[in-house]
């Protein structure tokens, strides 16, 4: 092979490793965009552990450790998908038992737990497990995860005068019955742990946990308890 000949070679050699150097910038920053677009979006609609942190803050301490997944009694975090909000963030989709005596919520369980006044143990394992500060040290009392919202056209309570598990579970007795009609709550005082969720006997259920409005805040401070409707 000529000089001339070995040099043609190592420049299109040389050519190629930059194509290939340019392509592998441009396709990590379209990934980089494309993950960013997917985290960011429907962030409103996420329920997150107790203790998270205003949204656009949790999502730059959490780091997808999934801790606060493994450690949850009830099995009720998980780490969304890839069409969810906040990409292997963890999310609340089941129930939080707030207290261990309430593992596996039950309307006779839950009522009796009320009615002896037990303070019980209270749970919060996902806020110690978290490394990063993404959870943030409360107490039960200032717990907000959401608020639960009935659906009257459903509810066997306000449909046909029955049921009112919702009622008897609430730890918090935020759920109570409006004039002796159906079950309502009192949004002040709901945490949005969905234990409510968890009893309701319909299919879809009747009474659901929607993001609080000012996720922006953060749960991690005390809520004034008031009436609600």
């Amino acid at each position: 092979m000529s000089e001339d000949s070995g040099k043609d070679v190592e420049l299109l050699q040389r050519q190629g490793s930059r194509r290939k150097f340019i392509y592998g910038v441009f396709t990590f920053l379209g990934l980089t965009a494309f993950l960013s677009a997917v985290t960011s979006f429907g962030s409103a609609a996420v329920l997150r552990p107790p203790g998270a942190v205003s949204e656009e803050e949790f999502l730059s301490r959490c780091i997808r450790c999934g801790r606060c997944v493994d450690v949850c009694p009830s099995h009720g975090i998980k780490l969304s998908g890839l069409l969810d909000s906040g990409l292997g963030t963890p999310a609340m989709e089941g129930y939080c038992a707030v207290y261990l005596e309430l593992v596996d919520p039950d309307p006779e369980k839950n009522f009796e737990f009320k009615r002896n006044g037990s303070k019980g143990t209270p749970c919060l394992r996902c806020i110690d497990a978290c490394p990063t500060g993404a959870l943030t040290p409360i107490s039960v009392e200032e717990i907000k995860i959401g608020t639960a919202v009935i659906n009257r056209d459903t509810c066997l309570g306000w449909t046909h005068n029955t049921c009112f598990r919702c009622v008897a579970t609430c730890p918090f007795n935020a759920v109570t019955i409006v004039r002796g009609e159906g079950p309502s709550v009192i949004r002040d005082v709901c945490t949005g742990c969905s234990q409510c969720t968890h009893v309701c006997p319909t299919l879809p259920k009747s009474i659901v946990v929607h993001p609080y409005p000012e996720r922006q805040l953060g749960y991690g401070y005390r809520w004034r308890r008031g009436r609600g409707a």
